[in-house]
């Protein structure tokens, strides 16, 4: 080693540079994603009442669930329960399935995979239950003789 070298040492490394950090999209939370396909959801069920409704169903006479079929809420199930005397006619139930089908894509761009149908004998038991007695109105006796 020779005395320069002790007396004028080599300057110190520089760090090298550390290449920018690539950012990664945030990542939503799962009770985020969940929010939103609840909402998404949420959206079907006024394009289901109004197929009901355009192929002449009663609202008593089914119920009906939709259920999300992937993580992004874009793809739907539904599911019919219908009472047993609307199921007489299934050429009826496969034009509501497909104007389900067609309002979802044109409305919110959504897929719906699928509607499924079944018989639910409680629907029409609903149905058969008398209403319950009328309470007297304000300034009515029990006869119906305003006071």
């Amino acid at each position: 080693m020779s005395l320069l070298n002790w007396l004028n040492p080599k300057p110190a490394p520089q760090p090298q540079p550390q290449p920018p950090t690539v950012r990664q999209p945030a990542i939503q939370p799962a009770d985020t994603r969940k929010a939103d396909r609840v909402a998404q959801r949420e959206l079907l069920y006024p394009i289901v009442r109004e197929a009901m409704v355009r192929a002449g169903i009663l609202s008593s006479h089914y119920k009906f669930k939709v259920l999300s079929a992937d993580t992004r809420g874009r793809r739907f199930l539904v599911m019919v329960d219908l009472s047993p005397e609307i199921v007489e006619d299934s050429s009826q139930l496969n034009q509501v399935e497909a104007l389900i089908a067609q309002q979802a894509q044109a409305r919110h761009g959504f897929e719906v995979a699928g509607t499924y149908w079944r018989i639910n004998d409680e629907l029409q038991r609903a149905q058969q239950v008398p209403p319950a007695p009328r309470s007297p109105a304000l300034g009515e006796t029990q006869h119906g003789d305003l006071v």
